[in-house]
């Protein structure tokens, strides 16, 4: 939830200009230090001039095809990791942060661009019907955290599927290996819901999910409860909204556990027998306002265009141990992926 100081009204245009150069150096404050093999990279006294443009100057930017930015400047140093010993300092202009117009737009190459406003969908669970009858739970966790997935179910069945990418496999085993005993399983499914699951039984199912979770084939010498316990590790990684889960699992869950996967079965079996309804994922309490100051900062955080991770492979193949890979103004052009190729942002018709 944002704080007050957080909040701003939608045409509040230096607020929300403010908001993105704060965000931008926070971005960079938390992505880094970026540790590589042999060197770490290290970023800090960011600082940013409190530029203000004139309408004039915006003008001048149109004509002449240029962009509207502020340098973020910082001091980045280049540090190895066996000896802890500096390698090299340099002061230098990370990025040009785009500049926000009054109007609430910005100006690069010489075109105008909105940027719009998006809504998200809040980490947690929710149940609905398919098009084609199966029911499912869409475990849409933190971006960031552990995988998301779905629980589905036949309805002419009442079978549990495990859901990810194009991967399916029946849930049974991997509860059952995790540790949930059938009494508990009887006590939410009922005995023929149960039944029908362990006469479904998939032996592949623990490799099957393994394999996807972490891209290899699980060792021959692990057991079953072995599997299941790096598996359900590999889950519970995934962050939820408890407010969310408590709303559509009737549990507070602020991470995956064998039990949210059980009161979410459960929840899909209600909606089955007309018991329960659906959760609305349309409804405004299960998503989040998202604007430019989220987008930009993202950006860096999510290493737009693998820069970072190319910006380290050159450190640590350069024989001269130096930052001269790193040039001023580097990181700028993840900043402008946002305004070039993404949907986000709209030229305006002048």
């Amino acid at each position: 939830m944002p704080t007050e100081d957080q909040l701003r009204a939608f045409h509040d245009t230096g607020k929300l200009r403010e908001q993105i150069f704060e965000n931008v150096t926070n971005a960079f404050k938390e992505r880094f230090p970026i540790e590589g093999k042999r060197f770490t990279l290290h970023v800090d006294k960011l600082s940013m001039p409190g530029t203000r443009f004139t309408l004039a100057e915006q003008k001048q930017a149109l004509l002449e095809n240029r962009d509207l930015s502020v340098p973020l400047q910082g001091t980045a140093r280049l540090v190895e990791n066996s000896t802890g010993q500096q390698l090299d300092k340099r002061k230098l202009t990370l990025a040009h942060v785009p500049y926000l117009t009054p109007r609430g737009t910005v100006i690069s190459g010489g075109n105008e661009y909105a940027l719009i406003n998006q809504f998200r969908l809040k980490p947690g669970v929710y149940n609905r019907v398919r098009a084609n009858g199966e029911l499912e739970s869409h475990f849409n966790t933190q971006s960031g955290t552990g995988p998301s997935f779905r629980l589905s179910m036949e309805p002419s069945t009442g079978v549990f599927k495990f859901e990810m990418g194009n991967s399916q496999r029946r849930i049974y085993a991997l509860l059952r290996a995790a540790g949930i005993d059938d009494a508990t399983l009887e006590k939410s499914w009922g005995k023929e819901v149960l039944q029908a699951n362990q006469d479904a039984l998939d032996p592949r199912a623990l490799n099957t999910i393994y394999q996807k979770l972490f891209r290899v084939t699980p060792d021959r010498t692990l057991s079953d409860s072995e599997k299941a316990k790096a598996i359900m590790a590999r889950l519970e990684e995934g962050k939820l909204d408890p407010d969310v889960t408590k709303s559509t699992l009737g549990t507070a869950y602020s991470a995956i556990t064998p039990y949210s996967l059980i009161d979410a079965s459960k929840r899909i079996l209600g909606i089955n027998r007309g018991e329960q309804e659906p959760d609305d994922r349309d409804s405004l309490r299960y998503r989040t306002l998202h604007g430019p100051e989220d987008f930009l900062a993202e950006k860096i955080m999510k290493d737009s265009g693998n820069l970072q991770r190319q910006l380290m492979w050159k450190l640590e193949q350069d024989p001269s141990r130096s930052l001269k890979k790193l040039q001023s103004g580097y990181f700028t052009a993840q900043l402008k992926g946002l305004l070039h190729g993404d949907a986000r942002a709209l030229p305006l018709e002048e």
